[in-house]
């Protein structure tokens, strides 16, 4: 369950309504992403039958073609996004959830968010970079505790800046580092009986690896991924 999404109720269903232009990686996108991969692997595996994977298929063909229409829900919440796969292929269909969570599925939905962030912090670095070279020669005052210091460099002085952001994102990229593990397949506590090929999933949704114990993949790590990620983010912010 996303963090601070209402769960039930008529504020429940006000979030999963907004205009789509079809480039926004919500959290629906990103769990029809978790399904396609869950089609795959389990077919693969042999868990489903050629007739079940082919009419699931179909069914979240549809349900993500609707999801795209503006004015129609895009459920934040594998709660309200299953009953539109169960109203385009039937009941059977909740067989693509065997052996997972909405619990672990969080750092599928937040990595893409964190790279967004470090594309903008390395393009302000970029910039200011930039800006520095052009102002090697520009003078400017400096003061220490209040009294008139050496003058330096203003290219010098934000070159200062440059390095403050290359430190940051050093952090951002060991803290993508961990948020890149796969959870899937933990669900929300001890694991499970379903034969789920953790491996290939984590796979499918471009993971580097999955975190080995269940406990800490369910209830430890899924809360220390937002932490890590907002303190990540906290540094860059207060730089600029």
């Amino acid at each position: 369950m996303p963090l601070g999404y209402p769960s039930a109720g008529a504020k429940a269903k006000a979030v999963d309504y907004f205009e789509h232009n079809g480039s926004l990686h919500d959290e629906f996108y990103w769990i029809s992403e978790i399904n396609k991969a869950s089609l795959v692997m389990n077919t693969e595996e042999g868990l489903l039958s050629r007739d079940n994977a082919k009419a699931f298929a179909r069914g979240l063909e549809e349900t993500i073609k609707e999801g795209d229409q503006p004015g129609n829900p895009r459920p934040k919440m594998y709660i309200r996004y299953e009953p539109l796969m169960i109203k385009h292929c039937g009941i059977s269909c909740t067989l693509l959830h065997a052996g997972r969570s909405s619990q672990d599925m969080h750092s599928t939905f937040l990595r893409e968010k964190l790279l967004n962030f470090m594309k903008a912090a390395l393009a302000a670095r970029k910039a200011l970079y930039r800006l520095a070279w052009e102002n090697r020669d520009t003078v400017a005052p400096n003061y220490t505790n209040g009294v008139a210091a050496q003058p330096n460099s203003l290219g010098h002085e934000w070159l200062g800046h440059v390095q403050s952001f290359e430190r940051d994102f050093r952090t951002m990229k060991a803290v993508y580092a961990e948020t890149n593990q796969s959870p899937m397949g933990t669900t929300v506590l001890n694991g499970t009986s379903w034969p789920l090929n953790r491996h290939r999933m984590a796979e499918l949704l471009g993971f580097d690896g999955v975190i080995d114990n269940a406990f800490d993949a369910g209830q430890i790590s899924a809360e220390d991924m937002f932490i890590q990620t907002a303190q990540s983010v906290v540094l860059p912010m207060l730089h600029i």
